[in-house]
């Protein structure tokens, strides 16, 4: 009975070190770089936004209603050259000079990583906070329930 043990046990330690040293699985995007770009400035303007809504400290009485975009000139490495509301903007003067100063709070602003993802000058459209609405779902808590739907 001891003896019948030992090679399914050896069965599994020789498999156990092929899995091992077939190494990683390959990287997809390393092939064919041009299909995960767009899905990669997606998450670079997420980033972005996220570190600059971590930021934000909206004025009292700003509606959820309210939509302004704002446009980001930035160097590589993540430095603001200038943020400005631009048209359309609902936003009230506290409400543009508070995400101006998010904005700026928020530097060096993500970009390792999303070097070939880059933009000097990118618009984001900003909503007013609605205190009923839960936290916006990040770019990888939506990849996971995307997963769980197939």
């Amino acid at each position: 009975m001891r003896g019948a043990r030992w090679p399914a046990v050896a069965v599994l330690a020789a498999c156990a070190f092929a899995a091992g040293a077939a190494g990683p699985a390959p990287d997809p995007c390393a092939a064919r770089p041009e299909r995960c770009a767009p899905y990669k400035a997606q998450r670079y303007a997420e980033e972005i936004q996220n570190a600059v809504m971590a930021q934000w400290q909206p004025p009292a009485g700003l509606g959820a209603d309210r939509v302004c975009v704002f446009e980001l000139r930035q160097r590589p490495g993540g430095r603001l050259d200038s943020v400005a509301a631009v048209s359309p903007c609902a936003f009230d003067m506290p409400a543009r000079e508070s995400f101006i100063a998010a904005a700026r709070a928020a530097q060096p602003l993500p970009y390792q990583g999303y070097e070939q993802a880059f933009r000097p000058v990118l618009r984001l459209e900003i909503r007013g906070p609605d205190p009923d609405d839960p936290p916006p779902k990040r770019w990888w808590q939506r990849l996971r329930e995307r997963g769980r739907d197939r």
